[in-house]
């Protein structure tokens, strides 16, 4: 995945990937972590996904619930988007209101 840099950069990839609002790749995703699983096991190292929560509050501010805790990702997609690669992202905690 390419540093997303820009709101013009995250709408571009989201766009090259067949990502548009409404769209559901539940069984992409699903399929696609079938398939790395059994991949690694294949190649000896057997993995388990561990699942990861993304959620959006009603300020639009997206968190990731994560098994080694709760972090912000920023306010709307084109930041969340953005911070995702780009630097650490915060404790979740410090949102709590």
């Amino acid at each position: 995945m390419p540093r997303l840099k820009v709101a013009v950069d995250v709408d571009a990839w989201f766009a090259e990937n067949g990502w548009s609002p409404g769209r559901s790749a539940v069984e992409q995703a699903s399929a696609f972590v079938a398939e790395a699983v059994e991949e690694s096991r294949r190649c000896g190292f057997p993995v388990v996904p561990f699942p990861e929560v993304f959620v959006i509050d009603e300020r639009g501010r997206f968190f990731c619930m994560h098994h080694t805790g709760d972090y912000s990702m920023g306010t709307g997609k084109h930041e969340a988007m953005i911070g995702l690669y780009d630097s650490p992202m915060q404790d979740a905690e410090d949102f709590y209101v």
